[in-house]
């Protein structure tokens, strides 16, 4: 059976179905896709970075609001940005992982799969010092022995309750309408990317947006050890040792 990540506007019934039963059936802390409804806060994810050009100039419109978020960095990526990932973590932003090559989910195995996320997690630790044991599967999709090997490694599997489909939005304008069309509950937790050629311009507007709904913005990390009543699944190198 394989688990879909969608939207929470447009996906099928059938789809929302499996996979909330999934998110309910598993551990607390090793599978999630929001957090309470009754939080008062969001948590915006940024996925397949650090980008030179995006990355920079979101974490600039985070700074200047002063919100923290997640970064589902790919490791081919990070290792090509070291600068960056140092940046996210030093503003305050918190580590996940994406896997290596975000290779197609389809012509990647369960083992492939689990190379990959200890290939990237021990690569973003040496840079950061930070061990993240949050992972994103490309595109959200994961079948049974995916999970099982995910779950092996320790890793909390973190899917999304919101995707605006920030990568084919055709102008800032239109993103920030369909966050006005679809305004974000408590608890939710936002699929975005670096790369989308329309945040960066776009995201000042969505942080007002969602702060005039007197919500405020929480890391996964954050919201996973609300759900579990639990420590945080992140801490630094000098934390576990």
């Amino acid at each position: 059976m394989k688990l879909v990540s969608a939207t929470r506007v447009d996906a099928s019934s059938w789809r929302q179905s499996v996979r909330s039963l999934l998110v309910t059936l598993a551990p607390r802390r090793r599978l999630i896709a929001s957090g309470s409804p009754t939080s008062a806060s969001v948590c915006l994810t940024f996925d397949d970075g650090p980008d030179p050009e995006g990355t920079p100039r979101v974490l600039d419109a985070l700074r200047h609001a002063n919100a923290r978020s997640t970064f589902f960095l790919q490791g081919n990526h990070a290792s090509l940005h070291p600068a960056l990932v140092s940046r996210i973590v030093a503003e305050g932003h918190e580590l996940g992982h994406h896997s290596w090559t975000h290779g197609a989910p389809s012509m990647t195995s369960a083992a492939m799969l689990a190379d990959e996320v200890v290939r990237t997690r021990a690569y973003l630790q040496s840079v950061s010092g930070v061990d993240s044991k949050l992972f994103r599967p490309p595109h959200g999709k994961v079948t049974m022995s995916k999970l099982r090997r995910l779950w092996a490694l320790q890793q909390t599997v973190v899917l999304w309750s919101v995707d605006p489909g920030d990568v084919f939005q055709t102008s800032p304008g239109a993103f920030i309408s369909w966050f006005e069309q679809h305004p974000p509950r408590p608890g939710d937790i936002i699929l975005l990317h670096d790369k989308a050629p329309v945040l960066a311009a776009a995201l000042p507007a969505v942080l007002d947006l969602i702060r005039q709904r007197g919500l405020s913005f929480a890391t996964v990390g954050d919201i996973v050890g609300r759900l579990a009543n639990a420590s945080p699944i992140v801490s630094t190198a000098e934390e576990t040792q």
